[in-house]
């Protein structure tokens, strides 16, 4: 039944995402603001495409908490790989965000979508990044304070 599942939906999402990959269900209309767009969400982009492209001073910028530790961790990977990656492209979408009682947090379940090029070979399949997100705002500046990344299968 699960496989199904996954075989339905992922036949849609081919030609947008490349990958089966069924979002989470939203429960609650007042997860997602009507149509506006939380100013935190750009900060979230700006920090995850920072920390995917190797800008780890700019990633440190955009956080504090436990998501400093990540940038310390991806940066301390990064050295210890072998060979150079260039990232083509790096596209997100953003499933649910709820804001906190107070206003001043936001929590993002979100999947950042990036294309890599590598020289040695023809094509490589998008790699796909879940991303479990928290936001904090403090005296008005908005920063990643948690950040989850957790790796994905993709079909093709």
């Amino acid at each position: 039944m699960r496989w199904q599942q996954a075989f339905v939906f992922g036949t849609c999402l081919v030609v947008q995402l490349f990958c089966p990959i069924q979002p989470p269900p939203v429960t609650t209309a007042e997860e997602i603001p009507s149509s506006q767009t939380h100013p935190a969400r750009e900060i979230y982009k700006k920090f995850a495409d920072a920390l995917i492209r190797g800008r780890f001073d700019e990633a440190r910028a955009w956080a504090e908490g436990d998501a400093l530790e990540v940038v310390k961790f991806q940066e301390n990977a990064v050295h210890n790989q072998s060979a150079p990656v260039t990232i083509f492209d790096s596209q997100f979408m953003i499933f649910a965000e709820k804001v906190s009682e107070d206003g001043r947090g936001l929590r993002l379940n979100a999947m950042q979508v990036v294309k890599i090029v590598e020289k040695r070979s023809a094509y490589i399949p998008p790699v796909l990044h879940r991303q479990e997100v928290d936001l904090q705002e403090r005296n008005g500046l908005w920063k990643v304070h948690r950040f989850k990344d957790r790796l994905e299968k993709c079909c093709l």
